[in-house]
């Protein structure tokens, strides 16, 4: 499948992301 993941820090920045296709 297909799916992005999005991770957020404390202060509400982006801490990260995942893309997998």
């Amino acid at each position: 499948g297909k799916f992005i993941r999005i991770h957020f820090g404390p202060s509400g920045k982006l801490a990260g992301a995942d893309i997998e296709t």
